[in-house]
C-alpha cells in the first residue's frame, strides 16, 4: 500500500505537515502560542525601556593618596615615610530642563585642569 503524500508548510518559523494544518485545533493552538510569545516579547521590550529621567545633577569624584617610604632618604626614615594627596577629582553629570551637561575637574600635585566640560540638548 503506497504511503500518503505529505505536504509541508512553514508557518511562523515552525514546520507543520499537512495533517496538522487540516486540524483546526492544532492551528488554533499554534496561533495562541505565537500570541503568547508576542506578549512576552512586548513585556520584555517595555521592561528594557529606560524610565523617564528626572532633572538633577549627580555629583561624584575621587581622592587618591600616595604613601611612600624612601629607605635611602634620611627624612623619610625619621618620619616613617609620607602620605600625600596625589589626585582630587570632581564630576558633575545631569540634566536641567532638557539640557544635558557633564564636567570634570582634576587637581594634581603639579597642576589643576578641567578634564572635560560640555552641554547639549
Amino acid at each position: 500500500m503506497p504511503k500518503p503524500l505529505r505536504l509541508v508548510a512553514l508557518l511562523g518559523g515552525a514546520i507543520i505537515t499537512a495533517p496538522a494544518l487540516a486540524e483546526d485545533a492544532g492551528l488554533t493552538a499554534l496561533q495562541q502560542q505565537v500570541e503568547q510569545m508576542q506578549a512576552q516579547i512586548d513585556a520584555l521590550e517595555e521592561a528594557a525601556q529606560p524610565e523617564a529621567s528626572q532633572d538633577g545633577i549627580h555629583v561624584g569624584g575621587a581622592v587618591r593618596f600616595t604613601a611612600k617610604y624612601e629607605e635611602y632618604n634620611a627624612t623619610s626614615k625619621r618620619t616613617d615615610g609620607a602620605v600625600e594627596m596625589d589626585t582630587f577629582r570632581l564630576n558633575l553629570d545631569g540634566t536641567i530642563g532638557g539640557v544635558i551637561l557633564s564636567a570634570e575637574y582634576r587637581h594634581y600635585d603639579y597642576m589643576d585642569v578641567i578634564h572635560h566640560a560640555w552641554i547639549t540638548t
